[in-house]
């Protein structure tokens, strides 16, 4: 008895052992914004199991971008997209779906075939209607435009409730690209690749000192001061020039800044990740001017 048991043991060792041989280790979106490591295979991951038939498409393809979201918004409010270039956990938008723009074909030989992901009627009507074949960056700078326009998601409130979002392709080539440019800005900044150019002082971290406290980088208890705008982590440190309205903002169901922090209670606030939310919360700023225009 003893002797299968050791060996059922030393068999679930060996099984973890070819897992982790086999994995690679990815960077994995959790929610909007946030990023951790995991180890993943073809099956499955350490802390999530993202589906290898669709996120092979950003694991393959370089610089590959995907869109998410959903066909049942529960919300007040419609806020359900997103995008990534990284393999993502679905429940980073609820119910979510990852569409990446480009795919890869399967094929016998060596090299796969990368081809947009859209219907070719899509494309026909596209290239048709403006007489000029835009990339598909273009295209989805133009949806994401679409899908962050507060006058789009209140005029199909009901609608986004229970499908997918249905896009509206206006007449006008000139405003296509203006809107796919706009879109695209939105896309880059979501996507931490450029920080937007305002204030230097919004979203801006401190630490202070005094006699009976200590400078500490833990995140202990996340508290947000309305009549200072200002984002606490813990007694000593806080992010200055935080709006209520961007403290509050939204992606999905995620309150953003207060479920990074919050799900990190305990830890350790380094450098790098001070740095990093002090973009989120410059580009959330940056997207809310934007959704008003």
């Amino acid at each position: 008895m003893e002797i299968n048991l050791q060996s059922k043991l030393n068999n679930k060792n060996n099984n973890k052992l070819i897992f982790f041989i086999s994995c690679s280790l990815v960077l994995v979106s959790t929610r909007p914004f946030d990023n951790r490591f995991t180890y993943y295979s073809k099956n499955r991951g350490v802390i999530i199991r993202p589906g290898y038939k669709i996120m092979k498409h950003i694991l393959e393809i370089q610089n590959n971008i995907a869109l998410i979201t959903t066909r049942l918004s529960k919300t007040d409010r419609f806020s359900h997209a997103f995008v990534t270039s990284k393999i993502s956990e679905l429940s980073i938008i609820p119910l979510g779906y990852v569409f990446p723009i480009y795919i890869q074909e399967d094929s016998e030989t060596p090299e796969r075939v990368k081809k947009e992901n859209f219907k070719n009627k899509f494309r026909h009507f596209l290239d048709v209607k403006y007489n000029k074949k835009f990339t598909a960056e273009e295209i989805l700078g133009y949806i994401y435009a679409i899908l962050y326009s507060n006058i789009y998601r209140d005029r199909f409130y009901e609608h986004l409730q229970i499908d997918f979002p249905k896009i509206i392709f206006v007449d006008n080539s000139d405003i296509f690209v203006t809107l796919g440019k706009l879109g695209t800005d939105l896309i880059n900044s979501h996507l931490v690749k450029v920080v937007p150019t305002i204030n230097i002082n919004i979203g801006k971290c401190f630490s202070f000192l005094d006699e009976t406290l200590k400078q500490n980088s833990i995140i202990e208890k996340v508290f947000y001061k309305e009549e200072t705008n200002e984002l606490y982590y813990n007694q000593t440190s806080r992010f200055i020039n935080v709006s209520k309205e961007v403290y509050n903002y939204t992606i999905g169901s995620w309150q953003t800044l207060k479920s990074y922090l919050t799900y990190r209670k305990g830890r350790e606030m380094p450098s790098k990740e001070v740095e990093h939310l002090e973009k989120v919360i410059k580009t959330i700023h940056y997207t809310i001017g934007i959704q008003k225009k």
